[in-house]
């Protein structure tokens, strides 16, 4: 009996001690798993620090852009005013060649004017002035004396009854029409046009004028209709010409 009670008790106390191991062991791996649980962030949590990473790193870019443009803003401000210096030079040396350019087109012009006045305002062209002589179908011994003045005397004997011999004198202007081609403008008619007698009609304009070509003076009279104008397209060439 004794016996037996003490294999009860030996059994008991087996049960009992694997029952508390059995018991140890659960709350042993139930730690370890709420402990493993616990140290693995929730998907919440991973999502919530990406998003605050992504906000900072956002932050930061947007103070890293914000830094550069200014950066680039001081930079072009700097640079603005040297590039409109260097504009306003230029435009300054445009203007400056510019207004050369023009002060001496203008005093081109003036001298061209000038020239042409003078020319103008010769009474007669320096080729002209001097003693031509030489003979014409109705004259001989023709003489026209020309000065730097316009004074003209014109001499000459006819072989006609009515007019053996002539001598006068007047003042005109030589008036270039084109190229070697002149008329006198005011004068005697009839002393501008040496060793010419007979001439006279009516219903029309007459100027006497002159062809000057090396070195001959040859008698030219111009014709045109009555008229306020005159047209000096229609003129006759004497057949003779006079020479120094």
């Amino acid at each position: 009996m004794k016996m037996k009670d003490k294999v009860i008790r030996v059994c008991s106390l087996v049960l009992l001690s694997v029952a508390v191991s059995a018991t140890l062991v659960g709350c042993g791996s139930k730690s370890e798993k709420d402990t493993a649980a616990s140290s693995i962030p929730s998907t919440s949590q991973l999502v919530k620090s990406s998003t605050r990473s992504t906000e900072k790193k956002t932050d930061k870019q947007a103070k890293s852009d914000a830094s550069a443009s200014k950066k680039d803003q001081g930079q072009e401000e700097a640079s603005t005013p040297e590039a409109s210096s260097s504009k306003n030079q230029a435009t300054a040396g445009n203007d400056a060649q510019s207004g050369a350019s023009s002060s001496a087109t203008s005093d081109s012009n003036k001298s061209s004017q000038t020239t042409r006045d003078s020319q103008s305002d010769a009474p007669v062209p320096a080729a002209l002035v001097g003693t031509w002589t030489g003979t014409s179908p109705q004259a001989t011994d023709i003489s026209f004396t020309v000065d730097a003045n316009g004074n003209v005397t014109s001499k000459a004997n006819f072989n006609v009854d009515y007019e053996p011999y002539r001598q006068s004198s007047t003042t005109a202007k030589a008036v270039q029409i084109s190229g070697n081609l002149y008329v006198w403008e005011g004068g005697d008619f009839s002393t501008l046009l040496p060793g010419i007698t007979g001439l006279g009609g009516a219903g029309f304009q007459a100027k006497p004028g002159f062809i000057l070509e090396n070195g001959t003076y040859t008698p030219v009279q111009f014709i045109s209709d009555l008229g306020p104008s005159f047209d000096y397209s229609n003129y006759k060439a004497f057949p003779f010409s006079l020479t120094k």
